[in-house]
């Protein structure tokens, strides 16, 4: 592991710690305990090195006051981390399938980033809420993003 990624980790869990305080988990095992401490560090802790960073901030532009002009000034963090967390901003006039589709069809180091951190997300997701209305989509989600690491029998 790189000692950058220790900094840049420290900083992006420090900010999503600020950001997500007082949020709650409103669904599944998870319900009425505290977001940050729940879904960000299992997801956080369940990607590599590189792309911790990310994981921590993967929420906090949908879920936050934070912006990604914001986020762009925040000294330590690189900008595939940025660019990282811009893919996995699900915008308001965005459909989840175009939302996903962006993800899957990203390039270069942010894109892998991206893919990485959206299939723990998604894996943390059915781990704490595994019936529901979600699960097809969240299904068909992680389909599309695992894709380039199944191999053929």
């Amino acid at each position: 592991m790189k000692p950058t990624y220790i900094k840049e980790t420290k900083i992006a869990l420090q900010l999503a710690r600020e950001y997500h305080d007082g949020q709650l988990r409103g669904v599944g095992t998870d319900l009425g305990k505290p977001y940050f401490d729940t879904h960000i560090v299992r997801v956080t802790n369940a990607v590599s090195f590189r792309s911790r960073p990310a994981s921590a901030l993967h929420d906090i532009l949908e879920d936050t006051v934070m912006s990604s002009h914001d986020l762009a000034y925040v000294k330590g963090l690189r900008q595939d981390t940025i660019e990282a967390v811009d893919l996995l901003t699900h915008g308001d006039d965005e459909s989840y399938h175009n939302y996903i589709r962006r993800i899957h069809s990203a390039e270069g180091e942010a894109g892998n980033i991206a893919r990485e951190v959206k299939i723990a997300d998604l894996m943390d997701n059915f781990s704490t809420f595994p019936d529901g209305e979600l699960v097809p989509k969240y299904l068909a989600a992680l389909h599309l993003l695992t894709e380039p690491y199944r191999t053929k029998l």
